[in-house]
């Protein structure tokens, strides 16, 4: 009996710890990946002063936070229960291009986001004075690619739970095993004292690697064994910051970072005053949220990113009722219809007219 709670109790304290350690190890190089894609965007483009060269590196600083950040909401999900398509950062038209994507499915977030970095990288033959070599693009794409590897590997430990039967049993015999313990050493042990350390020590070791199992098993959470990810972002976006001042001087990073953190105060101070409600509704998400750029880096060919005005998501029980039919008074203009079935899968909009029919993917009014 000994010998098979010491196999399940140890067998289950290792799967944990190795859970744990991938996740620490999958985490680490996603924000490595960050780092890189910046800093290797600045060093290729060291000789590239002209403004529109500085946009260009501006808009993949502000998007590869923005991204880390998503995926940051992403695996807090469950703790503070905050969707990723309203994380105060994203742009007026990058939520709506998430609302009609992905919807409220959380962890397709950061791939739409990913899309929109790619597009932003491949614009530099546009932005940039001489085109970039292929070979220094194709680097950078790279680290785009190890980020969404490091990604899908944080939902596959996110998204595959420990296996229940072996926790089952585990629990079962090991409590069986810890309660009756004592009447089994009270023939061999004649004195309490003695007795009392044996069994005080053995239901120690053994209880606490249950324990210990619990607190390993889901490292995303609150409590104060599971990784500060919000910590570690941060970090990483110190990080852009500095490389971006080497490069095009404090003001350029300065404005980068208030563009970045100027919706989180918003959206803070706005909390702020409604005591009554802490928790953000789809509304004031979306009318608290910042206007799209004027000049869009990358994505100004973007069926999802265009015609953004006018648009207003319904209230949050809607949205999460309808799933992809989420925007009420739309005006949709023809090239925007036109297209719609080939990004959306939409078969059934008709375009003599501009309306579009009900489908398993969108419904536009």
């Amino acid at each position: 009996m000994a010998l098979m709670v010491s196999f399940l109790v140890v067998t289950r304290s290792n799967i944990a710890y190795s859970r744990f350690m991938e996740a620490r190890e999958l985490l680490n190089q996603a924000m490595k990946a960050c780092r890189e894609l910046t800093q290797h965007m600045i060093t290729f483009t060291r000789y590239e002063h002209k403004p529109r060269a500085k946009q260009w590196r501006a808009e993949i600083a502000r998007r590869t936070v923005v991204l880390l950040r998503t995926v940051v909401s992403v695996l807090e999900y469950e703790t503070k229960g905050q969707h990723a398509w309203k994380v105060p950062e994203l742009t007026r038209d990058e939520k709506q291009a998430l609302l009609l994507t992905v919807g409220k499915s959380n962890e397709r977030t950061p791939i739409v986001l990913t899309v929109f970095l790619r597009s932003a990288i491949a614009s530099q033959r546009e932005y940039l004075e001489t085109e970039m070599h292929v070979n220094k693009e194709l680097r950078l794409y790279q680290f785009v690619s190890d980020f969404v590897t490091a990604y899908h590997g944080l939902m596959k430990v996110v998204t595959t739970p420990f296996p229940f039967p072996l926790v089952q049993m585990t629990r079962t015999f090991l409590f069986l095993w810890v309660f009756t313990l004592p009447f089994a050493l009270t023939y061999d042990i004649g004195q309490f004292p003695a007795l009392s350390l044996i069994v005080f020590f053995v239901t120690y070791g053994f209880i606490g690697l249950e324990f210990v199992s619990i607190e390993l098993d889901d490292p995303f959470g609150g409590d104060d064994n599971d990784f500060d990810i919000e910590g570690l972002a941060k970090v990483v976006y110190d990080d852009i910051h500095v490389a971006l001042i080497d490069m095009d001087g404090k003001d350029a990073a300065d404005a980068l970072r208030q563009r970045v953190e100027e919706p989180t105060q918003k959206m803070q101070h706005s909390v702020n005053r409604r005591k009554s409600h802490k928790r953000t509704d789809s509304e004031h998400v979306w009318q608290t949220a910042s206007a799209p750029p004027e000049v869009k880096v990358g994505t100004d060919r973007s069926f999802l990113l265009s015609a953004t005005e006018g648009y207003r998501p319904r209230t949050t029980s809607e949205v999460f009722r309808s799933g992809i039919d989420v925007f009420s008074s739309v005006e949709v203009n023809n090239s925007f219809s036109c297209h719609a079935d080939v990004v959306l899968g939409d078969e059934n909009l008709d375009t003599s007219n501009n309306k579009a029919h009900r489908s398993p993917l969108r419904r536009l009014q």
